[in-house]
């Protein structure tokens, strides 16, 4: 048996959500963490979560509570806001522990494994769905049996040595994993404390995002059954009225969700929840039944109002799609997230302009109880995503790789056809012209995301 440290370091932004101050990364439960600590004690390991976000606390004291405990591995979860911040607190705690061994895996590590191995005392990054990676890495590191090559979807060693083992396949059975240990976590003290996947993946090719390089192409789902008596389990054990449904598209698959909604409402249960999905997913019809299960909020990425950039970027969308979709969910009750992205590779002044415009048309579509709100973010080229990967071809150059800047709010590209003050200005614009927060902050109680 092992001692396991699971850490998701804190980052160097905060947002104010309800009043209060919280890292930006650490407004949901780190529920990828929380999946894998299941998996772990599921197998008789021993497990700690350190969600040093939620506290604000300073690596000092994670240092300090890891050399009480004496983990035999850290296990660390990084995005692009927290990545700088993890390989520095990796580095202090390698100067108190230095027999333990450490791993990083999330989007950042997955998209940079050799950057990540160079840059800091890490001994493993794992690739992409990290629960049984990490039970392979951590039972190598506990008997000392095998080898590290023999473990798949792993990246390990420096400079000459540097190996990928490969890519592990995405798990197909979900059902199979066990529930995240949320036990673990401080769970009623999250902004948004309630968090449940329905599947993974996401059939999309949006050049701007990664998420379907991170959990595959192909959409997995859960039994809905299964997620219903999840729900159920956080509601009764925790006392949660709301839920946020993280899937990238929660609508992809329409008899799971009309199931969930079913219980939901069959049950009584009294909550309300929130979700993204694509604009040519839904209906009157299925925003109804989400609505009558509990639903109160949905988000739909819409990105642009110019027909042909929506196009371009791989969307697969159209306006009139976005016009349906958000005028049958304010008929139903719900509020309506749609967000927009400033600077996409084929942007002008024009199509910018047409964007806020139509942001503008949505927005007046809302009714005081079903608002529609409009959240804007500057194209940001994260690691992973096609803008990253193919900027020179799209006319982007990348200015840095300062990663606390990646907030979406910041200009981190030099783009032919806008220049950074213009990028920022109409981001500034098209921000004033909504009554919310930044775009960093649009996760919100009751859910909805940027």
């Amino acid at each position: 048996m092992a001692r396991v440290l699971l850490i998701n370091p804190k980052t160097n932004q905060t947002v104010e959500i309800g009043g209060r101050i919280v890292d930006s990364c650490a407004t949901h439960p780190p529920l990828g963490l929380a999946y894998i600590a299941a998996v772990l004690i599921q197998h008789g390991h021993e497990v700690r979560i350190e969600d040093a976000g939620l506290t604000l606390a300073p690596n000092a004291e994670v240092v300090a509570l890891a050399e009480a405990w004496r983990p035999d591995i850290i296990g660390f979860t990084a995005y692009a806001l927290n990545y700088s911040n993890a390989l520095q607190l990796c580095r202090e705690l390698k100067q108190v522990l230095p027999k333990a061994r450490y791993v990083m895996g999330g989007p950042q590590a997955s998209f940079l494994p050799k950057e990540t191995l160079n840059d800091s005392p890490m001994d493993v990054v794992v690739l992409f769905e990290g629960e049984y990676t990490m039970l392979e890495v951590v039972e190598h590191f506990a008997t000392g049996r095998g080898s590290l090559e023999d473990i798949t979807g792993i990246a390990y060693g420096r400079g000459d040595e540097f190996r990928i083992t490969g890519l592990r396949p995405f798990i197909e059975r979900l059902d199979d994993l066990p529930l995240p240990a949320r036990h673990l976590l401080r769970l009623t003290e999250y902004p948004v404390p309630g968090t449940v996947i329905t599947g993974r993946g996401c059939e999309a090719n949006c050049i701007f995002c990664n998420a379907n390089a991170l959990s595959g192409r192909s959409a997995r789902h859960r039994d809905p059954d299964l997620v219903f008596a999840e729900i159920k389990q956080l509601v009764e054990t925790y006392g949660l009225k709301k839920l946020d449904l993280i899937d990238d598209t929660v609508t992809c698959d329409r008899a799971k969700i009309t199931r969930i909604c079913q219980l939901i409402k069959e049950h009584n249960l009294d909550i309300v929840w929130a979700c993204e999905s694509r604009v040519d997913e839904v209906d009157e019809e299925l925003l109804r039944i989400m609505y009558e299960g509990g639903c109160r909020q949905v988000h739909y990425g819409v990105e642009s109002g110019n027909p042909e950039i929506i196009r371009r970027i791989g969307k697969g969308i159209n306006l009139t799609q976005v016009r349906e979709a958000v005028r049958a969910a304010v008929k139903v009750g719900m509020k309506v997230v749609c967000s927009f992205i400033v600077g996409h590779p084929r942007d002008t002044r024009e199509t910018v302009m047409e964007t806020i415009l139509f942001a503008r048309e949505l927005r007046s579509m809302g009714t005081e109880q079903a608002k529609v709100i409009t959240p804007f973010g500057i194209l940001t080229p994260y690691p992973g995503s096609k803008v990253q990967i193919a900027a020179d071809r799209l006319g982007l150059k990348i200015l840095h790789r300062d990663w606390d800047r990646y907030t979406l709010d910041q200009v981190v590209i030099e783009h032919k056809n806008l220049t950074a003050e213009e990028l920022k200005r109409f981001w500034s614009l098209a921000m004033r012209e909504y009554d919310h927060a930044p775009a960093t902050q649009v996760r919100f109680a009751a859910g909805g995301s940027a």
